[in-house]
């Protein structure tokens, strides 16, 4: 089914069809959105503290051991920095590589399995930044073409913390399963499924069928990674509320007790699952003609900022909250943008995504340079990589 799909691919974009456009717009959308974004990049790497900590923390018996878990984790990066780079893709240059855990030879025969089987069942072989840019579809013809090449390179920042992600939590996961006692097939087969439940499938193809072709494909764009963790909290709830006993609830409550506590750590109590949904109602419910509600500056002013972005925003100086946690990962509050264009185009911004902003942002450019505003017009037309 992966090959009919990319066979598929290959087609349309050889002969655009009436949906090759998805493919051209989602490369267009990588290119101005993220492409080269070294901070969108190291803000991915924020999922191990706040989700797979949290999921490998809680031990077979349903209780807590963070020190076991933190300890497997930090072995994993010390094997992960200890490997040598995947000599399979050709990013431009020799020199520019992926590093990885597989490639070194004083590797245990255990781990070369666990990295033979990761690889051969696509756990590791591409990534959120291969995805979003689509590289993976290209015609084999075309690929060394210097416009795929140079695709192919502004995603490799991307490309490496993917990797690092994937490869860390696969290690942690399966030396953890080894200490409960499992088999070493049992413990790959734990260890795979975990990485691919919490970073999505690394073959876009291999995941959902309906978010690959049209209007899904550009609406959610850089959304399945999101996708995945909204599905991967609904999932630990039903368990949590409904699993089939009394231990396998009790491990879906603490790990979906640990994803949230984690949550609150880097992105505050906005940043919490169903706060999105929470502040509309407030808002709705508790204002009035004269005294509108504002649940952001209630939540401020009862726990200062140290409750409503986190704690890591509060030491470190740094917007963390903005790009990390649950809320407007789907839908993302503007109320100056709401009440300037109306819910029906701010729904319409919404369901085209990136697509609409960055066609925004380009027709500002321009009105921002009709009027003497050279520079600042300029900056709100170029790719993300060079306005930052």
């Amino acid at each position: 089914d992966v090959m009919a799909e990319l066979k598929k691919r290959e087609d349309f974009i050889r002969n655009p069809s009436a949906e090759g456009w998805a493919y051209w717009l989602s490369n267009a959308n990588f290119f101005m959105s993220i492409g080269g974004n070294i901070s969108s990049a190291l803000i991915n790497t924020t999922v191990l503290p706040m989700v797979v900590l949290p999921k490998l923390a809680v031990t077979a018996s349903g209780g807590y051991n963070y020190g076991r878990a933190y300890n497997a984790l930090m072995e994993a990066k010390t094997l992960f920095f200890k490997g040598g780079y995947d000599d399979s893709k050709n990013y431009l240059s020799k020199n520019l590589k992926i590093r990885t855990f597989g490639v070194n030879p004083n590797l245990s025969a255990d781990l070369k399995d666990l990295y033979k089987q990761a690889n051969e069942n696509g756990v590791l072989a591409y990534s959120v930044g291969r995805d979003l840019n689509d590289v993976a579809n290209t015609p084999s013809d075309q690929y060394t073409a210097l416009k795929q090449k140079a695709s192919t390179l502004i995603g490799l920042i991307f490309e490496g913390t993917e990797r690092f992600n994937r490869e860390v939590t696969l290690i942690a996961a399966y030396k953890l399963g080894i200490k409960d006692g499992l088999t070493h097939q049992a413990a790959v087969d734990k260890a795979l499924t975990l990485t691919s439940r919490i970073h999505t499938e690394a073959v876009a193809e291999a995941g959902p069928r309906w978010l690959q072709h049209g209007l899904p494909k550009v609406a959610l764009t850089f959304k399945r990674f999101v996708l995945a963790q909204i599905l991967n909290m609904g999932m630990l709830a039903r368990t949590a509320l409904r699993g089939e006993d009394a231990l396998t609830k009790r491990i879906a409550q603490k790990q979906l007790l640990g994803i949230v506590g984690a949550t609150w750590v880097f992105a505050g109590i906005k940043g919490l699952p169903g706060y999105g949904a929470a502040n509309v109602l407030a808002n709705f419910f508790g204002s009035t003609d004269d005294d509108p509600f504002d649940l952001d500056e209630y939540i401020r002013s009862s726990y200062g900022d140290l409750g409503l972005t986190g704690p890591v925003n509060a030491i470190t100086g740094l917007d963390i909250a903005s790009r990390t946690g649950f809320n407007g990962a789907i839908w993302r509050e503007d109320k100056k943008r709401l009440a300037d264009v109306g819910y029906a185009a701010y729904a319409m911004e919404h369901l085209l995504g990136p697509t609409y902003s960055n066609a925004r942002g380009f027709f500002d450019g321009l009105d921002q340079m009709a009027t003497g505003q050279w520079e600042r017009g300029l900056e709100k037309m170029t790719p993300s990589l060079l306005r930052n």
